[in-house]
């Protein structure tokens, strides 16, 4: 996550697949379709778009972040 605090990331290839295969796996794909846009995004808000789909994507697939 540090990196998009200093630009966006790119389509990492890694990270389509990663965030792809847990959607796959889940009943809502919202979270994961919002980090993907927001990780392309040159909002302000970015990174806090960013932390909360991240926090949606732990919920998600029943992990709790600390």
């Amino acid at each position: 996550m540090n990196r998009a605090h200093k630009s966006k990331l790119g389509d990492e290839p890694a990270l389509a697949f990663t965030l792809a295969w847990l959607a796959n796996e889940c009943d809502d794909r919202g979270m994961f379709d919002w980090f993907w846009k927001s990780r392309a995004s040159e909002d302000v808000g970015r990174t806090q778009n960013m932390s909360a789909a991240l926090n949606g994507i732990y919920r998600a697939v029943g992990e709790k972040r600390f």
